[in-house]
């Protein structure tokens, strides 16, 4: 959650320096949920993998969420343009691999 947060305030920052001079507006509410809810199938799609017996390399395919969901949202949802909606949601996987590394790290830490 706490990881969640920090992506989307930082996506916010980067989609404000973006977006000066278009009409196209996103609140933090929305950067949270373009962070958020790929994440949470990316965590079904993990145990859905185990339970499978499946190799967890298979899991990292799931990363694709993190660019599709925000693109259908923007797209469909709240009837971007195509360019603007590509352009917004191709920061989103960055944003999130970036803020999830320091958590990793540290998890990882305590386990060694």
């Amino acid at each position: 959650m706490i990881q969640a947060a920090i992506g989307a305030l930082i996506l916010l920052g980067i989609y404000k320096f973006m977006n000066s001079k278009s009409e196209y507006e996103i609140t933090w509410w929305l950067a949270f949920v373009f962070i958020l809810v790929p994440g949470f199938l990316l965590f079904l799609l993990s145990i859905g993998l185990n339970l499978l017996n499946v190799s967890p390399a298979f899991s990292l395919f799931g990363y694709l969420f993190y660019f599709a969901v925000p693109f259908l949202i923007l797209k469909y949802g709240l009837e971007f343009e195509r360019s603007p909606a590509i352009k917004f949601s191709a920061v989103v996987p960055i944003v999130a691999i970036v803020t999830e590394i320091p958590f990793v790290m540290l998890l990882g830490a305590g386990n060694a």
